[in-house]
């Protein structure tokens, strides 16, 4: 058997076709499914890694094993990303919990929600399996339509990026070179992501029709890493090649602020602070401490600018009194360094003098009990 023979017979299709065939799909059963998927992160990479892609040097999907896990292997002159059920199960039910604290009260009706506290015994559940057994397991608890559906869009995007970072790879050509010592690897993580973040800023700059929402999309990037960040926070150890995940999501936060400037970065980051903000909390929990909020100066900003553009879009009163409302339940205990802080930095938010800016300012007033200034 000649050299090409070998070539021909060790294809990255093979390969794939063989660890199906051992592990089916559990989410993603048909190349149809998959390729929805899939799509979206090809679509953000490079033309020359479409181009592999519809040449067959690049095949990808899902294998059923329960372990989470994402990676690509390199077979003959092609790839083959794989990624694990487990991986897809891990996210979504963490999301789906985390969505769950959602309660609706600025749509037309109120939802039921878990508390701190509930979230927190799901996700502890989740994280504590994992750990015994090396799997990820589902959970059955109630939930929303909406939230179900905003767990959804979150876990696929998550997806996504783990998609576009073995994507960055193959662009890299990290599967070409030597193994290289842990320092190296590690080095090649962190080059593999930001390269990844760099697609994924182009995109969220400049989103294309049809595509992926994209403050939607850059929470779910943010979203898989966080349940890192957070199973590390549990005291759940990974491969140390790795960079840590709180370092790969401050990262991908410095990357995305430098290149949209301070305005658009909470407007695109806004959901993904706010998740920050739950896991936080469950991670408080989890340290025997209350679950109470202690937000940071970006969260505030982020929350007020949220609050200012739904009770500015919102046409019925009762919505506008709840977003009142809610400034003031959540603001109210604002230290008052952070408070003026916040003030300081509006202008970083919405541009000084549009009615945005103005009633920015009007929320941050009206939430302080001591009645700060206009």
């Amino acid at each position: 058997m000649s050299i090409a023979d070998l070539f021909n017979l060790n294809t990255p299709a093979r390969y794939l076709a063989k660890r199906q065939h051992k592990h089916p799909p559990i989410y993603q059963p048909t190349p149809a499914n998959w390729q929805g998927l899939f799509g979206v992160a090809l679509a953000m990479s490079t033309p020359e890694l479409q181009a592999m892609v519809a040449r067959g040097e690049i095949v990808s999907g899902e294998v059923g094993e329960l372990s989470p896990s994402t990676y690509v292997t390199r077979h003959g002159r092609g790839y083959a990303i794989e990624m694990h059920s487990g991986e897809m199960r891990l996210i979504y039910s963490a999301a789906r919990a985390i969505a769950a604290s959602d309660d609706g009260r600025f749509r037309d009706a109120e939802a039921s929600s878990l508390s701190a506290e509930s979230v927190e015994a799901k996700i502890a559940e989740l994280f504590g399996n994992f750990d015994v057994h090396g799997v990820a397991t589902s959970q059955a608890f109630p939930a929303t339509a909406a939230q179900r559906a905003w767990a959804d869009a979150i876990a696929c995007n998550a997806e996504c990026f783990l998609l576009l970072h073995e994507l960055a790879h193959i662009h890299n050509g990290d599967l070409t070179r030597p193994p290289g010592d842990e320092a190296e690897v590690r080095r090649r993580e962190a080059a593999a992501d930001a390269t990844a973040c760099g697609w994924l800023v182009d995109y969220v700059l400049a989103p294309k029709p049809g595509g992926p929402q994209r403050q939607m999309l850059y929470a779910g990037a943010e979203f898989g890493l966080r349940v890192r960040m957070a199973m590390e926070a549990f005291g759940l150890k990974f491969n140390a090649t790795h960079p840590s995940a709180g370092d790969r999501v401050a990262a991908m936060r410095e990357r995305l602020r430098a290149a949209a400037g301070s305005r658009t970065f909470y407007a695109i980051a806004n959901t993904s602070l706010a998740f920050d903000q739950m896991w936080r909390a469950v991670e408080r929990i989890r340290q025997g401490l209350e679950p109470k909020y202690e937000p940071g100066l970006d969260d505030v900003l982020a929350s007020l600018r949220t609050l200012t553009v739904e009770f500015l879009r919102a046409n019925d009163e009762g919505v506008r009194e709840a977003i009142l409302d809610t400034a003031k339940r959540d603001f109210r205990d604002l230290p008052k360094e952070l408070r003026a802080a916040v003030r300081r930095q509006a202008g970083e938010v919405f541009e000084p003098g549009v009615a945005e800016y103005e009633f920015f300012l009007a929320l941050l007033s009206a939430s302080d009990p001591e009645g700060s200034p206009a």
